[in-house]
């Protein structure tokens, strides 16, 4: 996000399309894992209904990151240059798809403010517990110890 908030009207083909496959990449990692996790942690008779919350957080979450980019837009282009009503009463103007560069001069801060939020996001989930709980029990995972004599192995 912080890498398209730096993309300009000038921007050549190969650096958008880099910056989309940044960001598809990432998203796609994020729910492959986000999957993997909620899946492996439930058991199996609330397997389903794990699953079935987390497709529901992973629907939830783009449309509430939609409605504040558009929040934001509006904020920025009202904050802009002659208050950002343009003379269609609205802030973007009035042709057909609005004032390009009033659209445009709001996407650098407002994809920088959302770089923000994932990068406040991304603290905070690296402070989630079980972090090192997970890698605690993968390191013990790999070779039981042995029963002591006379003991039935478990």
């Amino acid at each position: 996000m912080f890498l398209m908030s730096r993309l300009g009207q000038a921007s050549g083909s190969v650096a958008i399309g880099s910056c989309f496959l940044l960001l598809g990449a990432g998203f796609g990692t994020v729910m492959v894992t986000a999957t993997a996790v909620v899946v492996r942690q439930a058991s199996t008779h609330t397997a389903g209904v794990a699953d079935g919350l987390q497709q529901t957080a992973m629907n939830i979450g783009p449309t509430l990151g939609v409605a504040a980019a558009t929040m934001l837009m509006t904020a920025f282009a009202a904050r802009g240059p002659g208050g950002g009503a343009g003379p269609g009463g609205g802030p973007y103007g009035n042709g057909p798809y609005g004032d390009d560069h009033a659209f445009t001069s709001t996407m650098g801060p407002t994809l920088t403010a959302l770089a923000g939020v994932a990068a406040i996001g991304m603290a905070l989930a690296l402070r989630l517990p079980g972090r090192a709980r997970t890698a605690a029990v993968s390191n013990t995972d790999e070779a039981p110890s042995p029963a002591p004599a006379g003991q039935p192995t478990p």
